[in-house]
């Protein structure tokens, strides 16, 4: 049982796209691409934090110019990370900026399906990844107390959301939607008194990945609740009214643990099932003394 719980946050960039276009490289023939509009949202789960300010600069996507660039083995050619962050295209692709209001963003007050428009823009071809370029304002407030959130030495001031096929969908309308799990549980590491910002993602979309809903119970364990196998983990901490949910999971089979605030004792149910594009209701669970 932990007393104490240290950077816990899962956010989630929602990125709604309506963009008929294709997800990913395709082996065979390439049809081109019109430009088509693209919107994302920003939403959160929360936890123990009050509040967590980001500074958000620059929205941008990196867009295939190439049409489906292929490796010798017929795959779609990735540039990974390495993308100077002062070059507007290179061999991959190129960057398009989105209209984005730059600003201090706190997502903490954004949970359990609650976003906000982040940015929108029109954008002509495949996008293969998302760049968030942040500013200096960031902050996190822990047991009342703003503390600055700070990137660590030597890191850039931008993250990238890599996008493969499974994290799309597309409705029957033809637009395209992802989203971003922001997991600040991982994110958020604090050292020697200092609170640093390292950002983890996690890309999905409803139809291709699991989902958990429940309640437990009393409130003022405000419990965490964490779903967890051998390669996938992704936690949500309940409301006052005990709701919860859990999105973005691989399909497969769960260990849900919930984790409340002392002298609450944590529970555990084993083999969940997740099934991707069908959401599974947890029986409610109440935390004993």
């Amino acid at each position: 049982m932990k007393n104490t719980r240290s950077g816990l946050l899962m956010a989630t960039l929602v990125v709604f796209t309506s963009l008929l276009l294709v997800a990913g490289c395709q082996k065979g023939s390439i049809r081109d691409e019109g430009t088509e509009a693209f919107a994302l949202y920003l939403t959160d789960d929360p936890a123990q934090f009050s509040a967590v300010n980001i500074d958000l600069q620059m929205v941008e996507v990196k867009v295939d110019t190439m049409k489906g660039r292929k490796d010798n083995d017929g795959a779609c050619q990735d540039d990974g990370n390495g993308d100077d962050h002062n070059r507007p295209r290179d061999e991959f692709g190129k960057w398009d900026t989105l209209n984005f209001h730059p600003g201090i963003y706190n997502v903490a007050a954004l949970r359990n399906g609650i976003d906000t428009l982040l940015a929108t823009g029109n954008v002509t071809g495949r996008i293969r990844k998302i760049r968030i370029t942040l500013g200096t304002q960031n902050s996190v407030t822990v047991n009342g107390t703003v503390q600055p959130l700070l990137l660590p030495p030597g890191s850039a001031n931008y993250f990238y959301i890599n996008l493969q096929d499974k994290h799309r969908r597309r409705d029957s309308t033809g637009e395209q939607q992802v989203w971003v799990d922001f997991d600040l549980s991982r994110s958020i590491i604090e050292k020697n008194g200092q609170y640093y910002l390292v950002p983890k993602l996690k890309p999905f979309c409803d139809q291709n990945f699991g989902t958990l809903v429940g309640k437990v119970f009393p409130a003022e364990a405000a419990t965490r609740v964490m779903a967890y196998n051998g390669t996938d983990t992704a936690s949500a901490v309940a409301e006052r009214d005990g709701r919860f949910k859990i999105r973005g999971l691989q399909p497969g089979t769960y260990t849900v643990y919930y984790d409340g605030l002392s002298p609450y004792k944590d529970t555990t149910i084993s083999s969940v099932a997740v099934t991707a594009g069908r959401p599974v209701t947890l029986p409610e669970v109440t935390l004993k003394k």
